[in-house]
C-alpha cells in the first residue's frame, strides 16, 4: 500500500507511537508488525529487529516517521512527541552513547544537589545509564494503564500513553488513578496482569506529584 491510507485514526492525547500503530493496524485487520514491515516502506519494512519493535517508542529509525506522516496526514513533529527521542533534551538530555561512562548519571543525580556538596556527593559509574529507560535491552518499556480510562474508552481508542511507560509517574492525570500493570503487545492492550485490577484512587501525594486534577477516581465498571 503506497500513498495516502484512506483510514487514519488521530493520534491520542499523549499517546506512544506504538500504541497508535496497533489501533492503526487493527483498522485494516492487520497486527501491528504487519503494518511496519509491509505497509511502511520498502519491502521488508525499515529493518526493524524481530524482537524488539517497541523500540519504535524510543526512536524509530530513520524513513519511519517521514513514511508515517505522508501515509496519515499527522505532523510529523507531532509523531516525533510520540516517541521518547522526541522528549530530548527536556526529558533526558541525549540519547546518543555517553562520551564518557557514568558522565550522564552523574550530571541527572547531581547537578541540582542543594543537600551535599560537591566532595561529599557519592560517586557511581554507570555506563550506558540513561534516564528513565531500561538498564538492560532485553527488556522493553514498561505496560502500564489507567483502569477507568481502559473501562470506558470506546472500541479501538483506548491506547497506551508515552509517559505511562516510564518511570515518571504513578497516576492517570485525567482520572488520578494508580497506573497498573498490564500485558501488551506493540502498543496493544491484552490483560491486567492481576485479575482483579480495578480503579483505585492515587495518594494525594501521588496526585499533586503527578499534576493530575484532585477530582476522584472513578471506580471501573
Amino acid at each position: 500500500m503506497t500513498g495516502r491510507w484512506p483510514l487514519h485514526p488521530p493520534p491520542g492525547e499523549g499517546e506512544a507511537l506504538t500504541s497508535w500503530l496497533s489501533r492503526l493496524a487493527e483498522v485494516y485487520g492487520f497486527s501491528a508488525e504487519e503494518l511496519i514491515r509491509h505497509n511502511l516502506g520498502p519491502p521488508g519494512g525499515f529493518g526493524l529487529p524481530e524482537d524488539h519493535t517497541s523500540a519504535l517508542d524510543l526512536t524509530p529509525p530513520a524513513g519511519v516517521l517521514p513514511t508515517l506522516a505522508a501515509r496519515t496526514g499527522v505532523p510529523l513533529d507531532q509523531l516525533r512527541h510520540m516517541t521518547v527521542a522526541g522528549q530530548a533534551p527536556w526529558l533526558l538530555d541525549t540519547l546518543d552513547p555517553e562520551p564518557v561512562p557514568g558522565a550522564a548519571f552523574d550530571t541527572y543525580v547531581h547537578q541540582n544537589s542543594v543537600l551535599l556538596t560537591a566532595k561529599e556527593r557519592p560517586r557511581r559509574q554507570v555506563p550506558g545509564w540513561r534516564a528513565w529507560l531500561p538498564t538492560s535491552t532485553k527488556h522493553g518499556a514498561l505496560r502500564r494503564a489507567c483502569p477507568t480510562c481502559q473501562s470506558t474508552a470506546a472500541a479501538g481508542t483506548f491506547g497506551f500513553t508515552l509517559i505511562s511507560q516510564l518511570p515518571l509517574t504513578l497516576s492517570c492525570p485525567h482520572h488520578g488513578c494508580h497506573l497498573d500493570p498490564a500485558f501488551g503487545g506493540l502498543g496493544a492492550f491484552v490483560a491486567w496482569e492481576k485479575q482483579d485490577t480495578g480503579a483505585r484512587a492515587a495518594p494525594a501525594a501521588v496526585v499533586a506529584m503527578d499534576d493530575a486534577p484532585t477530582r476522584p477516581c472513578a471506580p471501573a465498571r
